[in-house]
């Protein structure tokens, strides 16, 4: 009797059940952190904009020429005023302002400035007085929103990433 229990080969329903289990536990843990990268991913680059649009103000109000930013259908450019006072072009000179893409998964989902809705032309213009419209921007992922704000004398927020509940 004791030969034929050595001769079975295969797994107990037990042992079945604590693998699914245990698979079940790490799909979840991959889920969930998969949820967390992408809200980390629309934080950072929130974050980025804001601080480039700190850095636009600050580059208006000391070379004395508006600095403008304006979304694109990819992400969005800053642009400086020409010296004819009419036309705008991309800054050449400023690694930091160049022309910026965002992530496949991100878009610009809404925009206000002065308080208005923005269409695909309207601009935030950085004056180098100083005084800059209010806007607010929301940046939007799948599963994430994020709103960063400017005031009239150019400080510039972003807010925590807020999950988008289906």
């Amino acid at each position: 009797m004791a030969n034929w229990r050595q001769n079975i080969k295969g797994f107990t329903l037990i042992e079945v059940l604590v693998v699914l289990t245990i698979m079940s536990i790490m799909l979840g843990l991959v889920t969930a952190n998969f949820a967390m990268d992408e809200r980390q991913s629309l934080q950072q680059e929130a974050h980025k904009l804001a601080l480039l649009m700190r850095h636009a103000s600050d580059t208006a109000r000391t070379t004395g020429k508006p600095i403008a930013w304006q979304a694109t259908k990819q992400g969005y450019i800053f642009l400086q005023l020409e010296t004819d006072g009419q036309s705008w072009q991309s800054l050449q000179n400023d690694s930091n302002l160049r022309v910026r893409e965002l992530p496949e998964n991100m878009r610009l989902s809404t925009a206000h400035i002065a308080g208005l809705p923005a269409n695909s032309n309207d601009m935030v213009i950085f004056s180098p007085s100083g005084l800059n419209p209010a806007f607010d921007l929301t940046l939007q992922s799948e599963h994430a929103r994020l709103t960063i704000t400017g005031d009239l004398l150019g400080k510039v927020v972003d807010f925590p990433a807020q999950e988008i509940k289906p």
